[in-house]
């Protein structure tokens, strides 16, 4: 700028270095995932599934109950059996009798590397579109987040 004359009376300064590792290790950023390369071409091919609440997080028998009842319903009412289930890292998830129930029921069960929601992003954003609706109801009748 001040070689252009876009700015006046500006003292020239000397630069020591251009490679600051202060500034390096601050400035970072996480590089994008790669596009996934699959995807799901029939019914119930591939399920995405989290855990999100208002109030507090569900137990893991709660989490496993509500997952066997969904899985009976959608198969039967579809016709076809979920083939891979693909969850977070978090406990509900995680545990043995889960792991145990997907593996007799013939359900491959993907986990996605721990911190990292975009790598389950389809229910990461349907939870947060469901949470902000949720939140716009309680607030517009003033009621608290824990009704």
């Amino acid at each position: 700028m001040k070689k252009s004359e876009m700015v006046k009376d500006l003292p020239d300064f000397e630069v020591i270095s251009t490679d600051c590792h202060v500034c390096q290790y601050r400035k970072q950023s996480r590089l994008p995932f790669p596009t996934a390369t699959w995807r799901a071409t029939k019914k119930l091919q591939l399920i995405h599934t989290d855990v999100g609440s208002l109030q507090r997080t569900p137990s893991l028998k709660e989490v496993g109950s509500t997952f066997w009842k969904y899985k009976a319903k959608v198969e039967n009412e579809s016709g076809c059996k979920i083939q891979i289930l693909r969850s977070d890292n978090g406990k509900e998830y995680n545990s043995h009798q889960f792991n145990s129930f997907c593996e007799e029921a013939g359900i491959e069960h993907q986990l996605t590397a721990p911190y990292t929601p975009e790598k389950n992003g389809v229910s990461e954003r349907r939870n947060r579109f469901i949470m902000e609706m949720a939140r716009c109801m309680l607030h517009e009748k003033n009621l608290p987040k824990e009704f």
